[in-house]
């Protein structure tokens, strides 16, 4: 492994922790929205 490869590994978990994150929170907004209204 170099260390391109290594950065680019790490960008990806990066981004598909902040995409996972982004679901959550639009579950979460979505159903706190269904119980609210």
């Amino acid at each position: 492994m170099t260390m391109k490869d290594e950065y680019l590994s790490l960008m990806k978990g990066l981004a598909a922790g902040m995409a996972i994150a982004l679901v959550a929170v639009c579950a979460v907004v979505a159903v706190v929205s269904l119980i609210v209204s």
